[in-house]
C-alpha cells in the first residue's frame, strides 16, 4: 500500500493524472466535500482516510492502522511542509529505522509520545508552540 499525505485539496496537485490503484490518501476532514466532488469527476478514486487534526500524533494512529491490515510498501507527501513528518512515518513504518531516527525520538518528546501511542500507555498529550 502506498501512502499520500495530501494536507491540501486533491485538485490541486492534479491527482487525476495518477495511478491511485494500491494509494491510501489521508488528507484534513476539512477537504473531504472537495475531493468527493474532485473524484467522482475523474473516477480515479483512491482510498481515503480524513483526520480531524493534522498533526504527528494523529498521523501515527491512522498509519498504524493501516499498517495492521495492508503491508505499507511506501510514505510520501506533496506538501513541503509536511516532508520531516513523512520521512519520520517512513522510516518508522518501512522499518529503515536510522541513529537519526532513534536520536530524533530520544530527543524530542513529543515525537516520541506520538510513536509509543496505542503501543504503551501515554497521557493525553499535545504539541504546544511557543
Amino acid at each position: 500500500m502506498h501512502i499520500i499525505l495530501l494536507r491540501h485539496p486533491a485538485k490541486l496537485v492534479h491527482l487525476e493524472y495518477a495511478n491511485l490503484d494500491n494509494v491510501v490518501l489521508i488528507s484534513p476532514k476539512s477537504f473531504k466535500k472537495d475531493n468527493d466532488e474532485f473524484f467522482y469527476e475523474n473516477h480515479n478514486r483512491p482510498n481515503e482516510v480524513y483526520v480531524d487534526q493534522w498533526n504527528l500524533k494523529k498521523l501515527v494512529t491512522v498509519m498504524r492502522e493501516i499498517s495492521l491490515k495492508h503491508s505499507i510498501d511506501s510514505v510520501s507527501t506533496l506538501a513541503e511542509e509536511d516532508i520531516e513528518m513523512v520521512a519520520l512515518l517512513r522510516e518508522f513504518f518501512l522499518n529503515t529505522k536510522s541513529a537519526l531516527m532513534t536520536d530524533f525520538l530520544f530527543r524530542d518528546k513529543y515525537v516520541m509520545r506520538s510513536f509509543l501511542n496505542g503501543l504503551l500507555a501515554q497521557p493525553d498529550f499535545s504539541l504546544i508552540e511557543s
